[in-house]
């Protein structure tokens, strides 16, 4: 399934790059994007609706820098969402970092990519 999706927005969302796509997703009121490394050299971009767990669309590039442009390329208001360390402002824009925390605000709270087949 290849990751084309197309959103009327306006606004330049955050992106994901080469220095926080480890510690975080893009996050918008129903959707989730983000690249996981598959192995040493293979990346995904993906964009999934965490509530059913849906695949919209993902993409395997040879490259992390091919990745990160396949997911800065989809066009919706997203916010970036640290994935660990996170007090009680998820979803806020503003992370509150606590030792050992997590973001509890939002459906992907559980999200391991471990725990996908990405294909």
């Amino acid at each position: 399934m290849r990751l084309q999706l197309c959103y009327s927005g306006s606004v330049k969302a955050p992106q994901l790059t080469v220095e926080n796509f480890k510690n975080g997703m893009l996050v918008d009121e129903e959707l989730l994007g983000g690249v996981a490394e598959n192995s040493p050299g293979e990346f995904t971009a993906f964009v999934l609706r965490p509530e059913t767990g849906e695949y919209l669309g993902y993409q395997t590039c040879a490259s992390l820098d091919q990745a990160l442009q396949m997911i800065n390329q989809v066009e919706r208001d997203w916010q970036f969402e640290a994935t660990s360390s996170c007090g009680e402002n998820c979803g806020e824009g503003g992370c509150a970092k606590k030792a050992g925390g997590a973001c509890k605000a939002k459906a992907c709270e559980n999200f391991q990519f471990a725990d996908c087949e990405l294909k």
